[in-house]
Order: C-alpha cells, then structure tokens, then sequence
C-alpha cells in the first residue's frame, strides 16, 4: 500500500513537473468549455444543453486554463467558478422537479493514469456527496425555476438580475490529497429523478478538463 501510494505520488509530481499552469489565458477563449452528450446513450431526454456554454475562473475570478504538453486546454479549480456564456441557449423539451432531481457524476480521470473518482453518483475514490447533489444546490433558485418547464431560454428572456455564476465548492482535503487529485478529466453528469435518468450531459464535449484544487480556501 505505501509503495502504491508512494509510487503514485511521484508519477503526479512528475506530470507537474512537465505541465504548467497557463498564467496568459485569454478570457473568453482559453477557458471555454462546451457541452456534449453521453455516450454511448446520446440522449438527452428532458433539455438540450448542447448549446449551453460556460467560463472557468479560479477563487479569484481569474480565467482558467492550462496546458499540458503544448496542448492548451480548460481546468476548473474547486474552489472556483463558472459563468454562464450570454450566448448560451438551454431548451427544456420536458419539465423536470428540481426538488427531486439529483445530479449523479461519473468522473474519469484519463491522465496521469486511468482512475474513477465517480461512478454513476457513488465515490470511488472521492466523497459521495461530491459525487451525488441536488440539482439546485449547484445552479441556484432562478435557473431552478427554468427547468421546472418547457421552453427555450437565453439571453433575450432571461432576467438581467439572475445570478449567471455557478460557484464550485471547496474540497475538504490536504495538500497531499490535493497534489493526487490534480489530473486530466472527462466528466458525464446524469440528471436523475426518481431513480430515472432524464438527461447526460458530458464536459467538456470533446477531449479533457484539467481539473485541481486549491488547499486553504477563505470560503
């Protein structure tokens, strides 16, 4: 076990070593991140989110990205934030409860090596309840009333006043904890009510996120 740990350790602090944050990530551009559907399902039965964008920032509000390699891609920082891109469409094709849907994450990370943090809402080797949360506790009371019925909603009927930023939550772990979480990710959300699956979405539509965390958040 202390050697798995130990070798475990050493190949992210490796990857490190060989990967640097972007310090020059354009806002707007770098920090982009689009959605896609599930696979193999490809369903999206309740909405369509395809059109549905968003911005990464970290705790600071300070675009995220990172590049790995020479390859540039976007990350997302627990804590953090998202924002919603003004030129986003969500259309609701079937009413959800917000009250019992439940968002269940199956989150993969594909590199420095191959590992379930979550599997279809249960943690692997995260915490469940990072893995499994009410819907509302993410995108707050005004989105939540959108999803209670159908309709196409964007910029041109969206109040100004709605909260377009989603903040992520902090992760209780250790600097060491956190120096294992930091990887490459493909993320598949799946909406659940009732014990239904009504909609997957994948993030990011195409290839991976960086994903870290930053220890000793103010909030």
């Amino acid at each position: 076990m202390i050697v798995s740990v130990l070798f475990v350790s050493s190949l992210v602090l490796c990857t490190q070593l060989l990967t640097a944050q972007n310090v020059t990530c354009e806002d707007g551009k770098d920090n982009l991140i689009s959605l896609g559907e599930c696979q193999p399902f490809g369903l999206l039965k309740a909405f369509n989110a395809r059109s549905l964008r968003f911005f990464s920032y970290d705790r600071n509000m300070k675009p995220m990205c990172h590049t790995s390699f020479g390859v540039k891609r976007p990350a997302l920082q627990f804590p953090g934030f998202l924002k919603i891109d003004n030129r986003s469409t969500l259309t609701m094709l079937d009413a959800l409860e917000p009250e019992n849907t439940f968002i269940h994450l199956t989150m993969t990370r594909t590199y420095p090596y191959l590992q379930w943090l979550c599997l279809g809402g249960f943690g692997m080797s995260m915490f469940s309840n990072f893995c499994r949360f009410n819907i509302c506790a993410i995108i707050g009371t005004d989105y939540c009333n959108f999803i209670s019925r159908p309709g196409v909603y964007n910029s041109s009927n969206i109040p100004d006043r709605f909260n377009h930023t989603i903040r992520l939550p902090p992760l209780q772990v250790d600097s060491f904890l956190a120096s294992l979480f930091e990887g490459n990710y493909r993320i598949e959300a799946h909406f659940v009510a009732s014990l239904e699956e009504r909609a997957c979405v994948s993030l990011p539509a195409d290839g991976s996120l960086h994903i870290t965390t930053a220890v000793g958040s103010p909030f």
